[in-house]
């Protein structure tokens, strides 16, 4: 199992790399535009149906309820943070990531308050994206991946890359419990919407093009 693992490492590692090698010289170009335009109306018709009504819904719970569920959802995202801080090699912001990990979990209640960002200690946030790009990988091209939205090819491995390494997978498999990182996903996703409601209206009302102006 090994050995079969480490053969599709290896493959998916030459077809991106052959990808992105491809597309060193564009600025993030868009081949498979019909594909990403179907996606993104599939994705607006979710959003028009559930995700915007629920973030609407949710906007009518007081703000201090609302910013204590995202400081929870951002501490457990610190240790994603901290591995790329590693991979990075970015000793400084590997040593806030953990100071900030551990005043918001000992003084914050676990992380529903973030009293790290009131002694000046302010989050630094990276992905595996940011990773890859350190690194020297391009952007690649554009994709709309479905329920997420707009990204590259890069950021779209960063992604999936960051699930894996998110605690919360061996949490689940621990628990038996298949539902925690898509809540956590989910709950994330209703947060961000809630917090750009104004944002993304007046993108829609003011672009010609929606799709092109994201």
């Amino acid at each position: 199992k090994f050995l079969i693992k480490f053969k599709i490492y290896i493959l998916f590692f030459i077809l991106f790399t052959s990808i992105n090698s491809a597309y060193a010289n564009d600025q993030t170009p868009d081949p498979f535009e019909k594909i990403n335009r179907a996606v993104f109306i599939f994705n607006e018709s979710i959003d028009s149906a559930f995700l915007k009504p629920i973030a609407t819904l949710y906007s009518n719970v007081p703000e201090p309820g609302r910013d204590a569920l995202r400081n929870i959802l951002r501490n457990l995202e610190t240790p994603i943070i901290l591995t790329n801080n590693i991979l990075q090699v970015d000793i400084n912001n590997a040593q806030t990531t953990t100071l900030r990990f551990l005043i918001n979990t000992i003084f914050g209640l676990g992380g529903i308050f973030d009293p790290a960002s009131k002694l000046g200690i302010e989050r630094n946030d990276t992905n595996f994206g940011e990773t890859l790009a350190k690194y020297g990988f391009g952007p690649g091209f554009y994709v709309v991946l479905p329920l997420l939205g707009p990204s590259t090819f890069r950021d779209a491995i960063g992604i999936g890359v960051d699930q894996i390494i998110d605690p919360l997978n061996f949490a689940s498999k621990n628990l038996q419990n298949n539902w925690l990182q898509p809540t956590k996903t989910s709950i994330r996703g209703v947060d961000f919407r809630e917090r750009n409601l104004g944002t993304i209206d007046n993108l829609k009302e003011t672009s010609l093009d929606y799709y092109a102006t994201l």
